[in-house]
């Protein structure tokens, strides 16, 4: 039962941020701008308490992705935010599509598959939907938009990982001990043996040279 309510959760976190994206997605083109300055004017607003926008690294990372997402590093910063939101709303559909993948299927893969796949068809039907209010669609959205679903699930993939062998640390290192007492006996044996084998070459040796000492010696 407990499981079960899980599920529901997830699915009514899924459903509730499609519904938030496809709002987004359907507004027009004189809304959806005065969105995007909203936002800009917000960052801005930010930047004069932090000033994080001179600094090396913010720099780097915003001619980064102006080249990568606009093809363009000197592209107006509007555009940028636009893009990024994309990004960051599909990279959060992804990881709830995962979750409820997983919860349902309690298959890691079955929830990366849905984290990619449900993204990758609500960015589609999103950026189609958006020919009837005036903004028209790009392809490059879509791109921008799996890669913030394949993002998600990417990192989530490293958690699930670092978790799984945090949790068998136990078993892991008993293994690692295990192989290692096996590599130091052999080594052990082997050497033993190379050792030994020395020793009676070299008996053998002193032995025969003794021997034609001793012939020389009767001539």
């Amino acid at each position: 039962m407990k499981g079960r309510n899980y599920i529901i959760i997830a699915l009514v976190f899924l459903i509730v941020w499609v519904g938030v994206i496809l709002f987004f997605g359907t507004r027009r083109p004189v809304e959806s701008s005065n969105q995007s300055y909203f936002v800009y004017n917000a960052i801005k607003s930010i930047d004069n308490v932090f000033d994080f926008s001179d600094t090396k690294w913010f720099r780097e990372i915003e001619v980064f992705l102006k080249k990568l997402w606009l093809r363009d590093q000197y592209a107006d910063s509007i555009a940028l935010i636009r893009k990024s939101a994309h990004f960051g709303i599909y990279f959060i559909l992804g990881g709830f599509s995962w979750l409820f993948g997983f919860l349902y299927s309690k298959r890691f893969l079955i929830g990366a598959l849905l984290g990619v796949s449900l993204p990758a068809l609500i960015a589609s039907i999103d950026e189609y939907s958006q020919d009837f209010v005036g903004r028209g669609s790009a392809l490059n959205d879509v791109i921008i938009d799996i890669s913030g679903a394949f993002f998600a699930n990417l990192i989530i993939m490293v958690v699930y990982i670092v978790y799984k062998i945090w949790k068998k640390r136990g078993e892991i290192m008993k293994w690692f001990l295990m192989n290692v007492r096996f590599a130091h006996e052999e080594c052990s044996e082997a050497a033993s043996w190379r050792f030994g084998w020395l020793e009676f070459w070299i008996r053998s040796l002193k032995s025969r040279i003794k021997s034609l000492k001793n012939k020389d010696k009767k001539a």
